[in-house]
This record gives structure tokens, C-alpha cells and sequence, in this order.
């Protein structure tokens, strides 16, 4: 249904109630007071199995009981030595509601072994001073300093640093709020896990009307990801002792600052953990990030600063583009030498009546490559079961393209095993025959991921013909693999942008997958046991297994005819075989938060 449609379906609605202005004065002054979200609620209501209407059942499920509240209390107060938090708050000129509704929810906290460490930046207006100085009143853990100087988002938070006390800080802006049962989540995973340095949980957004709207429930410590955008946000609790030693947060970085230090904490420590659920709202005022990239503009450009930086503390030659919109980032990487790709492409080399017409795959695919391809450095080794006409090997011959025969019934794994012992590159890149290159810097996308020692494999953007999306990436969600936003528009951005950036994920298709030739080798190649499905994401996972990262890299797109010359069966056994020997060490998708379910291959909460 179209507004227009649900608008007159309104009115006719009215009519029959008699109760049209009485409803259009109310609606007439919803808009007058610029109340646009209520009025949008009030006569044009989202569907119940929206994203919106989802979320709030989430939340109304997963509520604090007085239950649930009390057993917190009563876990915190069993521990040996909690830790204390400090949060640190820079303040300046906050409106007063705001301000008392951030520090309302600090001393709501159910943990109460935090303190409350503000900074006031050389605020003007009067009532800041008034309300801090109210707060610390009836609290001891509240401390404040007034700083004699305006010296902005850093200064300020480094002022708050000064205070505190605690082993671990967490950062709170001076209009969000943390949920009340934040600081205790963190103080649990703290005595869990006593080395982690750094400890980041879900968020979402409070509108101006008062609803909770956008929740982000993020994948686990994802450093791909990472570079392509500031994920981890709030809440962030670090260890106080390493901000400090980091230097603190640097003013050259202001509205990228938070970014700018977890760069620099994961220089240091990979002692990372994920907290599963919504423990910040940040309110989406008109001068806020919350409220859109756009808002800020030098955000974008200082992360962008901060993220160059990185590469070259870390080493690593490469430059920073935009990514595809506000707040996202490109990180695009030097490739070191001149390395040789082998691209190995198993083939029935048959021609098949598509919608009429006779196409050979194979010969596009080839075709393909050596049209689009601007990194020149690779080979192409075909596999056939002595299939292939003669005129088609003479003319691969004259493009230096291989051959290599088999003679036994078709399995995937061992086809492209056979394959890669036959290669001379140092990386392999397994492609099905009914693939078509989209377009230039495909090879130099994947090979830029590829070539980095703790990148396993990598994946590309596939496209069903009509421009669907057939592969983003793959999930695994209770030993079951499967394709996220499968058959979306192409163009269709995902779950925070994930289908557009490059991010790590559990696995890619085989269908276009890049690996070092030493890596695959090492983990064995691909598992014979499965000839035809999920050899993909057993050899990923066996990757993962070993300390190695997976990335899907966007960059790369081709056309996938989606297995038209390749046969089916025997899913069910090779599912239960793929179960078998990873659901218990992969009970959930590290890169896919476990409050979120795919419904028609959308990401939603789960309700």
C-alpha cells in the first residue's frame, strides 16, 4: 500500500466514525508542534512485522524483570573484587532534560561500583553548572572539575581521564543514556575474561519523540569491518590504563575521537569482547551523528585522517576512499609485488539453450576475464572431464589458457584439488564457469585482502543476471550455511551496510574464492567427503579454526548464473555431514548477532 492509498483508506475510516475533525485538529497540531514521527504513528501506523514494530517487541521481550533486577544484584554482590567503572561524561551546554536524563541513568545503574567522572568544557549556559553541581550533591561517586578553557570533545574526555580511579572507563555523552543494567554487563564480562582491554555491547537510537528506533546489533570484533566503519560506538569500556598509556584521546581527531583511540587500542591488544546486547541509546538530536552522517561531514573527514594513520603505524601501504556513503570508508591496500593468480575454473565446457538462445559459459567467462581484467598477472587452468571440443582447446590455446583432465565422476572438492596442484600462482582463485566479470580491479580487490597474512580467503559481490543479489557473504546459523539478502536488488546496502563494505564474515562461496596457494595447501585444500555443497564453508571454517580471517570484498562483482551447468543432489547427507563436524565448535555466526534472524533473507530482530 502506497501514502496516497493509506491515505484515503484514512479518511474513508473517519468518515465512518465521525470523528474526522476531531482526528484532523489533532493531526493539524501534531504538525504545527513539528511532531512529525507522532503524526506518522498516529495515521500512518508501520506494519506489525516492520523492523520498527519488531524491535519494540524485542525490547518489551527482553525488559528488565524486578526478577531479573534482583538476581543482577545479587550476582554482582557475590564477586570477590568487582571492578570499579569509571564514566567518563564531557559536558558543554547540553539542554538541562538531557543532561538530567544521562546522569538519571548512571546512578540507575543496578552495578554500583562505578563512578561518575564530568567534565564541563567552559559551558555558558547557567543551568549546567546548577544540575552538576545538584548531582554531585546527592552523590559522592559524582565528581566534577570545571575546566577554565573551551577545549572541546578530547580535552574535555581527557579531563574526565584525570579523575578517575577505576581499572576500566567507559565514555558517555552528555545527551545519551546507558541502559540500566550496562555497567553491570560490562563488570560481568570483566570478571569473566580479567585480561580483556576493551569491551564493546549493541545500541540503538532515542528519537525526539522518546522512541527507541534503529537498533545495531553488531557482529563480534570483526577488523575488516572495522575499517570500513566506527561499529563499536558505544558502549565502549576500556582499560583505563591503556587509554592512558595510548595517550589519552588527541584533539587533532575531535568527532572522530572514539574512533581514532580504538584504532590505536587494536595496534595493542586483540583482548576484544563483544557484550550481545543494547546497553547505550544515543539520542538523535539535529546536531548529533545519531540523527545521520550528514549531521557531522568533518566526522567523516577526520575518521578518514585517523584511519590513514593507522595503516601507516601498522605498516600497511595503502590509501583511504570514500565508502558508499557518510561514516563508511574504503580501505584500499598496496599489493606487494607482482604476485601470479591462478584462476582455476572446473567446466562441462558444454553449450545450453538459455531462454533460446545457445550460450558456452565457459567461453564467456574467459572472454570475460581477459576484457575486464586490469591486473594481468595470473593464469586461467581448466578442469574438464575430457569434455572439451578441440576447436575450443585450440582457441584457449592461443590465449595461454591450460588444460587439465580427469576421468572419474564429477566431485567439486577434488576437481579443484586436482586443479591446484597443478598451479604455478602463488594465489588461487576458484571460479565457477558460469561466472562474468563486471568490471575493471576485480583481481586487485581480492588480491589486496588476500595477500594479508591473517586473511584465510576472500570472497566477491555476485549478481543473479538481473541484477538480484545471489552472494554477500555467507552465514551459519545453527550448522545451517546460507546467503543473506539473497535475490534483493543488487544495489540493496543490508544489515548497516554490510553488503556494500568490506567486513569479515564465516565464509564465502566457492563459486569465487580466493586463497594463498601456502594456505590451502596447509589446511589440506578442499574436504572430498563433500563433492558438492558446503566444501566451501567446510574450508573456511577450517581457516577460521587456524587463526585465519574470512572477507567478503564488495569491490569484486560478477554475473553468476547460479550453478545452471552444475548438477544437484545429495544436500541432505552432506548437510548432516557438514553439522556433524561444526555445529558444536560454530553453535553461532561470530559476524552475525544472535539477536538478529534472516526472514526472507532480511536481517531482523529476533522476536
Amino acid at each position: 500500500m502506497n501514502w496516497i492509498e493509506a491515505f484515503f483508506l484514512k479518511l474513508e475510516d473517519m468518515r465512518r466514525r465521525r470523528n474526522f475533525s476531531r482526528s484532523l485538529r489533532y493531526g493539524l497540531k501534531l504538525l504545527l508542534n513539528w511532531n512529525l514521527a507522532e503524526f506518522r504513528e498516529k495515521f500512518f501506523p508501520p506494519d506489525a512485522a516492520s523492523p520498527q514494530r519488531r524491535y519494540e517487541a524485542w525490547r518489551a521481550l527482553h525488559a528488565i524483570t524486578p526478577e531479573r533486577r534482583e538476581h543482577m544484584r545479587a550476582l554482582a554482590q557475590s564477586w570477590d573484587d568487582p571492578p570499579l567503572i569509571s564514566v567518563l561524561m564531557p559536558v558543554y551546554n547540553v539542554p538541562e532534560t538531557y543532561l538530567r536524563k544521562a546522569l538519571d541513568s548512571v546512578r540507575a545503574q543496578i552495578y554500583q561500583r562505578w563512578e561518575l567522572c564530568i567534565a564541563d568544557d567552559c559551558s555558558t549556559e547557567p543551568h549546567v553548572r546548577r544540575v552538576l553541581d545538584e548531582f554531585a550533591r546527592k552523590d559522592a561517586r559524582i565528581k566534577v572539575v570545571y575546566r577554565e578553557k573551551n577545549g572541546h570533545i578530547s580535552a574535555a574526555t581527557n579531563s574526565c581521564l584525570d579523575l578517575a580511579r577505576g581499572a576500566f572507563s567507559a565514555t558517555l555523552d552528555n545527551d545519551d543514556e546507558l541502559a540500566e543494567h550496562a555497567l553491570f554487563e560490562a563488570a560481568r564480562a570483566i570478571i569473566a575474561d580479567p585480561s580483556l582491554d576493551f569491551i564493546y555491547s549493541d545500541e540503538d537510537k532515542i528519537d525526539m519523540t522518546g522512541r527507541h528506533i534503529e537498533p545495531f546489533f553488531k557482529p563480534d570484533w570483526s577488523p575488516e569491518y572495522f575499517l570500513a566503519c566506527m561499529y563499536t560506538c558505544h558502549l565502549g569500556v576500556y582499560r583505563t590504563a591503556l587509554v592512558r598509556e595510548l595517550g589519552g584521546f588527541r584533539s587533532a581527531f575531535d568527532s572522530a575521537q572514539d574512533y581514532d583511540l580504538v584504532l590505536r587500542v587494536t595496534e595493542k591488544t586483540r583482548r576484544i569482547h563483544h557484550i550481545q546486547d543494547i546497553l547505550y541509546h544515543w539520542r538523535m538530536l539535529p546536531s548529533s551523528t545519531a540523527a545521520g552522517s550528514d549531521a557531522k561531514p568533518k566526522a567523516h573527514r577526520t575518521a578518514q585522517l585517523a584511519l590513514a594513520e593507522h595503516l601507516e603505524r601498522s605498516g600497511e601501504k595503502g590509501r583511504i576512499e570514500d565508502g558508499p556513503s557518510p561514516g563508511f570508508h574504503s580501505a584500499r591496500f598496496e599489493i606487494r609485488g607482482k604476485p601470479l593468480v591462478s584462476i582455476l575454473i572446473a567446466s562441462t565446457c558444454a553449450t545450453k539453450k538459455i531462454d533460446g538462445k545457445a550460450v558456452n559459459f565457459l567461453d564467456a567467462c574467459i572472454k570475460s576475464i581477459f576484457e575486464k581484467s586490469t591486473w594481468r598477472e595470473f593464469e586461467i587452468i581448466v578442469l574438464d572431464r575430457n569434455q572439451m571440443p578441440a576447436e575450443m582447446e585450440a582457441r584457449f590455446q592461443k590465449l595461454g589458457v591450460r588444460r587439465v583432465t580427469y576421468s572419474e565422476n564429477f566431485n567439486w572438492s577434488r576437481v579443484n584439488n586436482l586443479g591446484a596442484r597443478h598451479a604455478r600462482g602463488s594465489h588461487l582463485l576458484f571460479l565457477n564457469d558460469d561466472m562474468e566479470v563486471l568490471a575493471p580491479g576485480w583481481l586487485e580487490a581480492l588480491l589486496e585482502f588476500s595477500q594479508r597474512d591473517e586473511i584465510g580467503a576472500v570472497g566477491a559481490k555476485l549478481l543473479f543476471p538481473d541484477g538480484r543479489l545471489q552472494h554477500a557473504g555467507v552465514v551459519v546459523k545453527q550448522g545451517k550455511p546460507g546467503h543473506p539478502y539473497h535475490c534483493h536488488p543488487g544495489a540493496a546496502p543490508g544489515y548497516f551496510c554490510g553488503n556494500l563494505v568490506h567486513r569479515n564474515c564465516i565464509a564465502v562461496t566457492g563459486a569465487c574464492l580466493m586463497t594463498r596457494k601456502q594456505v590451502f595447501d596447509a589446511a589440506g585444500g578442499f574436504d572430498e567427503a563433500f563433492p558438492l555443497n558446503y566444501n566451501d564453508v567446510d574450508y573456511c571454517l577450517k581457516l577460521i579454526a587456524s587463526g585465519k580471517r574470512i572477507v567478503y570484498a564488495p569491490r569484486a562483482a560478477l554475473f553468476h548464473f547460479e550453478s545452471i551447468s552444475r548438477p544437484k543432489g545429495f544436500e541432505t547427507e552432506e548437510l548432516a555431514r557438514f553439522e556433524a563436524r561444526w555445529l558444536k565448535k560454530f553453535p553461532d555466526d561470530p559476524y552475525s548477532n544472535p539477536n538478529l534472524v534472516f526472514e526472507n533473507s532480511a536481517c531482523v530482530p529476533r522476536v
